[in-house]
């Protein structure tokens, strides 16, 4: 029989004015949320072009993974990694839906990829 082991070497955490793991354990200790904070993230693992048009569970996904990775002093490229969704992007999905069933015209193309293209 074998055993499986784990170790966490790196954290790395988002969330609406908690950008990341420090300001989430500030937080927890009676800190307030970071003025200024972004509204979402910006995951420099990505392109810009493909940056912009990431849906925001991918954005999340990836600054979330490259934090972790820089937490650890690890580079991300020497990681084996897997990203799976059951559902994919559900916001995205429910946008598409409500937009096929009250206006089919006028379904945004960045959407439609991201809904078939991109899953966290």
């Amino acid at each position: 029989m074998s055993t499986l082991s784990a170790t966490v070497e790196g954290i790395g955490f988002w969330t609406a004015g908690l950008p990341d793991w420090a300001a989430a354990r500030a937080y927890v200790h009676g800190a307030e949320r970071v003025d200024g904070a972004p509204a979402r993230p910006s995951p420099q693992l990505l392109a810009p072009n493909e940056r912009r048009r990431a849906p925001e569970t991918v954005a999340v996904a990836l600054d979330v993974a490259l934090a972790a990775c820089q937490d650890a002093g690890r580079e991300p490229r020497d990681l084996p990694s897997v990203f799976a969704s059951t559902h994919g992007d559900l916001a995205i999905t429910d946008h598409m839906c409500s937009t096929l069933a009250e206006a089919p015209a006028s379904v945004s193309p960045t959407r439609f990829h991201n809904s078939v293209h991109n899953a966290a």
